[in-house]
């Protein structure tokens, strides 16, 4: 045995050798929360005598739990399975004479371990000088093996357990603190049972309900699944991380919520979470619908605007081209508006106006969309029709209902249309000729003087 561990075994001390075996770098959490340290040496009989000395040993209600390594790579692979570690007890010369120095580099830069705290021991204090060890590398504590003796070894592991206890209470406080004064939803859910755990003021206040009627609930209460309108629920394979996307909420009573969301796997005490937070997005959703409505309806009959039919056309025509459909269109201007307007004035134009486009809907199919394209000139996509059979039956209808007699507040208005017909692919394949034939041949059907179709 290490002569430098002779005081260890001073005459007259008892120490109780722990009953399991801990030597084997593969080790398992304790059934309770414990204190693990991480004992990284090359000589088993530093791992024995260290067993023997911290034996028992308890802080604040809660019992040692030794992990063994015997180099440091091992000492690496063994603090990636268990991150809650608290403290290491990590030799400088293993496989080689600064493995243990590598190791620190390692646990602080690439697993961006900041936490447990790591006492350097070293039988060869010549390999690594004190002072340039403290300056140069992260670590709390540096003891040279023929100092130790149980008492500072006992001494040692008490303070730097203090020392992460203190770490960790003041890291949940900030975490505590930043996350209850977010303006944002935050959830925290527990990767494997999928119960919340935590939630912030604003997600109670998104979700519309206090803390204690959320947690503890299972996330899918809260996110539409893949069966159900809003998409999917955010509860992933823990490697995959969730961009902002837009997702449907449920808040009280069933309530349907978008937001903005975005969820990160976390580890924790070598427990996996998600960390959700999500933006009510309700009023940009609404904005979002005004702008549409802006930028493709007509505000006077809600019917789809000119830019909205040309998008239409354009996408209509491809998937009957990919699918060997027909579609057809008809260009529609009213007879005898011009005299309405000018006789009774702009406001029962407008209502006339109106009237018509209800007009419109209540004669063509909901697959079909009327729009108006500017002044009385209105226009009608006939989508997946059989040929100019099914077009002149849509377009006749169309004038029949529109000679009838509308009553515009006082005022009894008779009107007619005058409409253009052309067919794809029939009468044109180019989105561009198809419609200019179409608006030919309005311009001669308006040319009879009556109310009546044509095609080019």
């Amino acid at each position: 045995m290490n002569s430098d561990f002779d005081e260890l075994f001073a005459p007259g001390k008892t120490i109780k050798p722990a009953a399991p075996d801990p030597l084997s770098p593969v080790q398992h959490e304790p059934a309770v929360a414990s204190w693990k340290i991480i004992v990284a040496d090359d000589e088993k009989d530093v791992h024995e005598v260290t067993k023997m000395a911290l034996s028992g040993l308890e802080y604040f209600g809660k019992k040692v739990q030794l992990l063994n390594s015997f180099s440091g790579r091992e000492t690496i692979d063994l603090l990636r399975r268990n991150p809650d570690t608290a403290v290491i007890l990590l030799d400088v010369v293993m496989e080689n004479d600064d493995a243990g120095l590598q190791a620190v580099k390692q646990i602080r830069e690439e697993l961006q371990n900041r936490q447990v705290r790591i006492v350097l021991r070293t039988g060869q204090p010549g390999k690594a000088p004190e002072k340039e060890v403290i300056l140069n590398y992260d670590i709390n504590n540096y003891l040279a093996k023929s100092e130790i003796t149980a008492q500072k070894l006992f001494t040692t592991v008490i303070a730097s357990l203090r020392a992460y206890s203190n770490l960790e209470e003041v890291s949940r406080e900030v975490c505590h603190t930043i996350i209850d004064s977010a303006k944002v939803g935050i959830m925290v859910i527990d990767a494997k049972s999928k119960s919340i755990v935590e939630v912030n003021p604003a997600g109670q206040e998104v979700i519309g309900l206090p803390k204690e009627q959320i947690i503890y609930h299972n996330c899918r209460d809260f996110f539409f699944d893949d069966n159900e309108e809003g998409g999917q629920c955010p509860c992933h394979s823990v490697d995959e991380v969730l961009d902002h996307r837009e997702q449907i909420l449920r808040g009280k009573s069933g309530r349907k919520i978008p937001i903005y969301l975005s969820s990160v796997p976390i580890q924790l005490h070598g427990q996996q979470y998600f960390v959700d937070t999500f933006l009510n997005i309700s009023e940009l959703k609404k904005l979002q619908e005004q702008l549409r409505i802006l930028a493709y309806y007509d505000p006077l009959t809600k019917l789809a605007n000119r830019s909205l039919f040309m998008e239409t056309v354009k996408h209509k025509l491809k998937h009957a081209s990919r699918y060997d459909e027909k579609v057809g269109l008809l260009f529609i201007d009213l007879n005898k508006f011009k005299q309405v307007n000018d006789q009774h004035g702009h406001h029962v134009g407008d209502l006339l106006l109106a009237e018509v486009a209800k007009r419109l809907n209540e004669s063509l199919r909901e697959s079909d969309l009327a729009a108006r394209l500017g002044g009385d000139e209105f226009a009608v996509i006939l989508d997946k029709i059989t040929g100019r059979d099914e077009a002149s039956l849509v377009a006749q209808r169309v004038i029949d209902d529109l000679e009838q007699m509308m009553k515009i507040e006082c005022v009894t208005c008779e009107i007619g249309a005058s409409i253009g017909i052309s067919i794809f692919p029939t009468d044109a394949r180019e989105m561009e000729t198809l419609l200019m034939k179409a608006d030919s041949a309005m311009y001669q059907a308006k040319s009879t003087g009556e109310s009546c179709f044509r095609f080019i």
